[in-house]
């Protein structure tokens, strides 16, 4: 169990971190609107996990260089939202998680090092001399996707990637070429454990500027706060952020 919540985090920060792995983009196609990611485990040995992991969702929210990425963890026992406005060079980290701590904004620097140890444990071991093999495809949520297959974040095993060359988004180019487009759907084998995480629906809509603000009755902290109460917390041991 702790091993497959390690990398469904890895997941989650592989996904989190194209939000502020920006790049100048050539034709953007996908300037405004809501792509909705469902997980699911099964096998044998998921009894355990399946109650955690069915119940979270994924929604990216985009409008032009403002992104909002949220994981609601079993239907509202847990909510983390990534935020990143390119203009003021700003990533906002917020955590609503009612039985351990009170809304916290984290203000998170480019230039963080713990932020930076982040991007590099997610970053994807792919690359120019180690290419992505493509075989097969697979339509997700009406988009025809190519199936190819990576290695895991932190080197923990491999695991299928679904891409689309459909939706180019103002951010993450230079992390979406290395996956082959723009990921709609993975798929992990641990242990007997298969997880999947697959878009649900693309949806091209006008959305509030609100949606890439920080709300009301959050805590702003910057990075080395957080941390220090995560350590007070947590019995000295902090976090991996």
């Amino acid at each position: 169990m702790k091993t497959l919540n390690l990398n469904l985090l890895a997941v989650f920060c592989l996904l989190a971190t194209a939000i502020f792995a920006q790049k100048k983009a050539a034709a953007p196609n996908f300037e405004e609107g809501i792509i909705r990611y469902g997980i699911s485990v099964d096998g044998e040995q998921a009894a355990q996990a399946k109650q955690f992991v069915n119940a979270t969702t994924m929604v990216w929210y985009i409008k032009g260089k403002d992104s909002r990425f949220e994981i609601n963890v079993m239907s509202g026992f847990a909510k983390l939202q990534f935020l990143r406005n390119e203009e003021t060079k700003m990533n906002t980290l917020l955590l609503d998680i009612p039985m351990f701590a009170d809304k916290i904004a984290v203000a998170i620097s480019d230039e963080d090092e713990a932020f930076k140890k982040m991007q590099e444990d997610s970053r994807i071991p792919n690359d120019a001399e180690n290419p992505i093999k493509f075989k097969g495809k697979k339509k997700i949520a009406k988009h025809r996707c190519k199936k190819g297959k990576i290695t895991a974040p932190n080197g923990q095993g491999e695991m299928l990637i679904f891409s689309t060359e459909k939706i180019r988004p103002f951010f993450g180019q230079d992390i979406f070429k290395r996956m082959g487009g723009f990921p709609m759907g993975m798929e992990l084998d641990l242990n007997g454990i298969q997880m999947k995480l697959m878009a649900t629906s693309v949806e091209k809509k006008v959305l509030d500027k609100s949606i890439f603000v920080v709300p009301e009755g959050y805590e702003m902290k910057t990075l080395e706060e957080f941390q220090e109460d995560m350590k007070g917390k947590m019995g000295g041991g902090g976090i991996g952020l």
